[in-house]
């Protein structure tokens, strides 16, 4: 049983996890961003926020292009790894707290991910 797609369907792939980390990454700077001085304009028009709001829009054409090789319902359940993955680096790098929901919100996604991508 072969576990690994077939090669023509590699950029795909190769697309939808770009997409994870670039959401990851774009949420990490509108945070950034967010907590800027200078009020809601200031937060807005700084480098931090444009920069993950450019991101969101070349993840808008990566998931575009991806899904027309993926199945929607695998290319769907990758979209829930940006949520693991920005609490873990919003405790890392912004010291925010993780609450024992939030762990066990993380621990679902993750064994969902794992029944899924297994079953």
């Amino acid at each position: 049983m072969n576990v690994l797609p077939d090669k023509t369907f590699l950029p795909y792939y190769a697309a939808m996890a770009a997409c994870v980390l670039l959401t990851t990454t774009a949420q990490l700077l509108l945070k950034a961003g967010a907590a800027r001085k200078g009020g809601v304009l200031g937060s807005f028009l700084n480098p931090q926020t444009l920069s993950g709001y450019a991101l969101l829009g070349l993840v808008t054409v990566l998931s575009t292009f991806a899904m027309q090789k993926i199945d929607m319902k695998t290319g769907s359940t990758w979209a829930a790894v940006p949520y693991f993955l920005v609490v873990v680096l919003a405790w890392l790098l912004f010291h925010e707290k993780v609450t024992r929901k939030r762990v066990a919100g993380c621990a679902l996604i993750v064994l969902g991910l794992l029944l899924f991508h297994l079953g």
